[in-house]
């Protein structure tokens, strides 16, 4: 089961504002989210928090060049917590506070499915 905050879907309408051509690519990334190759994300305990990585082909971007999707996994959904793309030129620092901000408001009232 996925499911996506109200942040995540905000940033997510961005960029498909941005990248309009995208957006069955990037939905059907997201569906298949685990996948092999994503990377936890460093300083967040147990390595529940991943980052992955993907490609933009209409727009010829490559998967460094891409969009970053963020993502806490348990044992039996995935939740998404921000994504960006390479373009944005975001530090590291607002990333990683994109995160923890996204992690604490996480509950009934800002989580729904992802669709």
């Amino acid at each position: 089961m996925i499911y996506q905050t109200t942040s995540f879907n905000n940033q997510l309408k961005d960029i498909f504002k941005r990248y309009p051509k995208s957006r069955r690519e990037i939905s059907n990334d997201i569906a298949q989210l685990p996948q092999d190759g994503d990377v936890p994300y460093a300083g967040f305990g147990r390595s529940f928090v991943y980052k992955h990585e993907s490609g933009l082909a209409e727009y010829r971007l490559s998967a460094s060049k891409g969009i970053r999707i963020v993502y806490m996994k348990g044992d039996h959904h995935i939740i998404l917590i921000t994504v960006y793309t390479h373009h944005d030129d975001i530090r590291e620092s607002e990333v990683i506070n994109r995160i923890r901000n996204g992690i604490k408001d996480i509950n009934t009232d800002n989580i729904y499915h992802y669709s």
